[in-house]
């Protein structure tokens, strides 16, 4: 990546080798603007703890985004290109050139770096990274108003580009719980702290909407018991469905089949007599 000066000789003889490649004969370059997209970098990465500490996929994305900021080529990919056409035919407009540039240069830049781990394992991304065209298009298209804001989103996309195609130097698989099956997940996530807030708000509704009979109005509405929501979901005996009958009012089916319909009064279930529902 761009940590030196001679590393803008680099630049722009891809550039040269990539517009020549699209049949172009000649490419304006803002070398002030390619300067700065070198100084910039620095600076964002040693704010984010060094050129030697972060990440690959940060220091891709940093020339990423200051490269679409500053927009140094000023010659657009030529129209009769392959690429071109492809980009145009699925977005109606002429591709930002500084997009694709800055894509291709990080895709290159990123195969072969070295990934190491907190516990001193090093990987390497040895397989080059590729996209289908349609990914390929659609990130041109998100890319071409990136700037240094867009970074940590930019390198989580490079990242897992990366491991699509290096599945090996990727780290674990963390299964998220689902959070439409509280009877199964709501345990998960009570022991974990990470969760905490997503669980709490979460935790509230799903009682409320299945209403737990026995807790008190104020424990739904503050959760002050994570535990002991958790086990009332899990061991209520019997779950809630908007009523098949009238969709204003709560079908309450017991274990055994049992229905009861009525409404959800201050996170009670007050079943409603023949008479009332009339």
């Amino acid at each position: 990546m761009l940590f030196a000066q001679h590393d803008i000789i680099n630049v722009l003889g891809f550039v040269s080798r990539f517009y020549t490649t699209l049949g172009a004969r000649d490419v304006e370059v803002d070398v002030d603007a390619l300067e700065r997209v070198l100084d910039s970098m620095r600076e964002h990465l040693d704010a984010h703890g060094g050129a030697e500490a972060v990440s690959p996929f940060k220091k891709a994305a940093s020339f990423v985004c200051h490269f679409v900021e500053q927009s140094p080529l000023k010659t657009r990919l030529p129209r009769a290109s392959t690429l071109a056409r492809a980009i145009r035919a699925a977005t109606g407009s002429q591709p930002n050139q500084n997009a694709v540039l800055a894509l291709r240069i990080a895709m290159e830049s990123l195969q072969g770096a070295t990934l190491r781990r907190s516990d001193g394992q090093e990987l390497v991304l040895s397989c080059r990274l590729d996209l289908s065209r349609h990914s390929y298009v659609d990130i041109v298209e998100a890319l071409s108003d990136a700037t240094p804001a867009h970074f940590r989103y930019v390198a989580v996309l490079l990242e897992q580009m990366a491991y699509k195609t290096n599945p090996r130097c990727q780290y674990a698989t963390y299964r998220v719980p689902d959070l439409d099956s509280p009877k199964r997940n709501l345990e998960a996530l009570v022991d974990d702290d990470d969760l905490k807030d997503v669980w709490a708000g979460r935790a509230r509704l799903e009682v409320q909407r299945r209403a737990v009979p026995s807790l008190a109005p104020e424990e739904v509405t503050k959760g002050l018991d994570r535990s002991r929501i958790a086990d009332e979901i899990r061991n209520a005996p019997f779950h809630y469905r908007q009523s098949r009958t009238d969709p204003a009012l709560v079908d309450r089916v017991a274990a055994d089949g049992a229905v009861a319909t009525g409404r959800v009064r201050d996170g009670v279930f007050v079943e409603e007599s023949a008479d009332e529902s009339s």
